[in-house]
């Protein structure tokens, strides 16, 4: 994987955690301390202003980003032996592009997916 696509990868999870307000280890800051440690004091943020334009895609990094996050995702999925056996037979890149328009529009992106008829 390029660089590039790396730090878009790491610039997009630290963006998710802020987002759903969760820590690298995935649970929610102020949680219990490992024993022996005294917790540390949790910055408590406030959401963001309604009078903010910009989506949670473009804060995410966009397309890029959600790109990066995908090919990192889907490699991993692909290199386990657990679980790869759920993709033969499957047209991943068309998966992956479809995956893409779904983040794309669910988090504020353009639409790219048609209303039912």
């Amino acid at each position: 994987m390029k660089a590039k696509s790396k730090t878009a990868v790491r610039k997009a999870a630290a963006s998710v955690a802020r987002l759903t307000n969760t820590t690298k280890n995935g649970k929610a800051p102020g949680g219990a301390a490992p024993s022996g440690q005294r917790r540390k004091a949790v910055k408590k943020t406030s959401p963001p202003s309604k009078a903010s334009s910009e989506s949670i895609y473009q804060r995410l990094g966009g397309k890029a980003a959600i790109a990066a996050a995908l090919g990192e995702f889907y490699s991993r999925v692909l290199a386990d032996r657990q679980l790869k056996g759920f993709f033969v037979g499957v047209d991943v890149k068309r998966l992956i592009s479809q995956q893409q328009a779904f983040f794309t529009q669910a988090l504020g992106g353009r639409r790219a997916i048609a209303d039912p008829a």
